[in-house]
């Protein structure tokens, strides 16, 4: 399903242009182009590398309580989607058919981003797959919360996105991708050196407990003072 546009590429060869849009402004005019040879081959390699990267990954803890059997259909299906909603669009736009390829690209990059923030927090604390920010993967309460953070963000941001194809703006797209990067990892620090400390400190305040209790089973019982 992968290489499926790379097969509709190879039938439409003759009839596309050596140069492929591959991005518009809001008005229309061109902003960037790919070969037909990136287009229609390198494009759907990238995508099937991509994709058997993810598969390996999850296959590799299906069996575990890592992952859910949906969370790994979805990596399953992540690269196969992706490439043909991306490929196919922009042979049509390429043939002369009225595209708005930005549009269509945001719609696809926001849906995948809400996707992601749904999938996020189900995903329990494992050194593979997620957010795995070393502060994140010391402790499992800072794991949870920092996943649900990136959920949330995510799925604002996959709004965002679909909403930013019809006014599309470079620096909006820019803005949205580095909202969706640093607020989980600026959170997810700050909480995370937060519930650190307080670990440490309720740890400090237990270890001294007990070793006053040592200390006072350690003593010896004075007499009782007799009564005259």
């Amino acid at each position: 399903l992968t290489l499926l546009p790379m097969a509709v590429g190879f039938i439409l060869w003759a009839r596309l242009p050596e140069r492929i849009v591959s991005g518009m402004d809001a008005q229309g005019n061109v902003t960037s182009t790919n070969s037909r040879e990136f287009a229609v081959i390198w494009m759907p390699l990238i995508m099937l590398v991509f994709h058997l990267v993810l598969t390996a990954v999850g296959g590799g803890k299906r069996n575990s309580e890592i992952l859910t059997d949906k969370v790994y259909k979805g990596l399953c299906l992540a690269a196969p989607m992706l490439c043909n909603a991306v490929c196919l669009p922009t042979f049509a736009a390429a043939l002369g058919y009225n595209i708005p390829l930005n549009i269509v690209i945001c719609c696809i990059v926001g849906v995948m981003f809400i996707v992601l923030g749904i999938f996020l927090p189900r995903l329990k604390k494992n050194a593979s797959v997620g957010l795995r920010f070393p502060w994140a993967l010391r402790d499992e309460d800072v794991w949870v919360f920092t996943h649900r953070v990136a959920g949330i963000t995510f799925i604002i941001c996959g709004i965002a996105f679909i909403i930013a194809g019809f006014f599309y703006s470079t620096a909006l797209v820019i803005c949205i991708f580095a909202a969706a990067v640093l607020i989980p990892l600026i959170v997810s620090a700050i909480y995370g050196s937060v519930t650190e400390k307080r670990k440490e400190h309720e740890a400090e305040i237990k270890k001294a407990a007990a070793k006053a209790a040592r200390i006072k089973a350690g003593k010896p019982k004075k007499p009782a003072k007799k009564l005259k």
